[in-house]
């Protein structure tokens, strides 16, 4: 079967582009479901590039697609999806930073190195302990604090600055030839991540309906879509970035009542 891959995606096929076109001129009509064979190859395609990437990357896509799957026993239905969903938002959000380290466009020492805002964060409850006269709620336009607070503020806002360019301008840099961070494709992504995030906790509302199998399925082929674009080094035809907008923006109006 591997051999059968190479042929579809491998040199030893004259034409890949005209392969990948084809399954996202499906999606941009509406036909979602592939055969059988073309699941298995989409699927497997993205779990070989993913894994060149990052061997977590692939590992943790593999397993959100076989619990897709699966049939939860009585009483798991709402745990699967976390699962799932966690495990996409996982590959979503990491899938950029690595392809740019692997491109050399970043330096792994400033990222090794780099000290987290959530990490700082769980630092700050030390300040109260540190400076238990120091008061935040004083009714007055410049609240004084003690310096060393406030170098502890400055290292923290710089810190959530830096992590939100970062990942910005990864992302722009991941899918766009340019960077561009106000592409469609970057606006297109982050939904994707904002969707997955949002289902992988376990909400306060039991009675919430979760995102049914048919809704996970198409928001994970919108993102096997972009891969095997990016693959295939295939972003910088227009026709299939807007063929890939167009389909997901007619999947989600599908979905609205």
């Amino acid at each position: 079967m591997r051999e059968e891959m190479a042929s579809v995606h491998g040199k030893s096929n004259p034409q890949p582009e005209q392969h990948a076109a084809a399954k996202i001129k499906r999606r941009s009509e509406g036909k979602v479901e592939l055969s059988k064979t073309d699941e298995f190859l989409f699927q497997q395609r993205t779990v070989e590039w993913l894994e060149e990437q990052k061997p977590e990357l692939g590992l943790t896509y593999r397993v959100a697609r076989e619990l897709l799957v699966e049939t939860p026993a009585p009483g798991y239905e709402r745990t699967r999806v976390l699962l799932i969903c966690h495990a996409m938002r996982e590959v979503i959000n990491r899938l950029p930073t690595a392809v740019i380290l692997g491109r050399g466009s970043l330096d792994r020492g400033v990222v090794a190195n780099h000290k987290g805002s959530s990490k700082q964060v769980r630092q700050l409850s030390k300040l109260r302990i540190e400076f238990p006269e120091m008061d935040l709620t004083v009714e007055a336009e410049n609240v004084p604090v003690p310096r060393d607070v406030a170098r502890v503020f400055n290292r923290l806002i710089d810190a959530a600055m830096y992590e939100d360019q970062r990942r910005l301008g990864d992302l722009a840099a991941f899918l766009t030839d340019d960077a561009n961070p106000r592409h469609p494709a970057v606006r297109e992504w982050r939904s994707l991540s904002e969707f997955f995030t949002r289902w992988a906790h376990l909400s306060d509302k039991p009675d919430e309906l979760i995102p049914t199998d048919q809704k996970l399925t198409e928001k994970i082929r919108v993102f096997e879509d972009y891969v095997d674009a990016i693959r295939l080094a295939f972003f910088a035809s227009k026709d299939v970035i807007e063929d890939l907008l167009a389909a997901a923006n007619r999947l989600e109006e599908e979905v609205q009542p």
